[in-house]
């Protein structure tokens, strides 16, 4: 049996957050079609603005707040691609790979919430998954206009 703390689930998020970002660093650096690198660094951005967010949670307040029996092995599964896209990805490849990426994060991000007891800490989960919802709406709404959003 595993059981964890809320704030090492939290410290996982946002580290997936931050893999997050450097891997739209990386991938902008090897891409070789111009407006994949624009959508790529749209992307980048707004990944940045969201990491800053997370990185702001006071996660001390979640030290001892609850405790979880038997998490999801996180550790197993790729939530942040290693690989997918080459460099002569399209913008379309790379909105769909990347809102691959961020659903997976708002489906753990709904589990955890759904398995907490304490209110206030659902509702902090709450907020996470509703701002995972927002950044997922605004990809999709880049990936449906991209020409304009470049």
């Amino acid at each position: 049996m595993t059981i964890r703390r809320l704030e090492e689930i939290l410290e996982l998020f946002v580290s997936w957050e931050e893999k997050l970002s450097k891997f739209y660093a990386a991938v902008y650096g090897r891409l070789k079609n111009d407006r994949s690198r624009k959508v790529m660094e749209l992307l980048k951005t707004e990944q940045e603005k969201a990491l800053r967010v997370f990185k702001e949670m006071d996660l001390t307040k979640y030290k001892n707040t609850e405790f979880i029996k038997n998490p999801p092995d996180w550790n197993r599964e790729e939530i942040i691609p290693r690989d997918g896209i080459a460099a002569d990805s399209s913008p379309e490849d790379i909105f769909d790979l990347i809102l691959n990426c961020e659903e997976k994060l708002e489906k753990h991000y709904t589990h955890v919430r759904d398995i907490l007891a304490y209110q206030n800490d659902r509702e902090l989960l709450d907020v996470l998954i509703q701002f995972k919802l927002n950044q997922i709406k605004s990809i999709r709404r880049y990936r449906d206009d991209y020409e304009l959003a470049i």
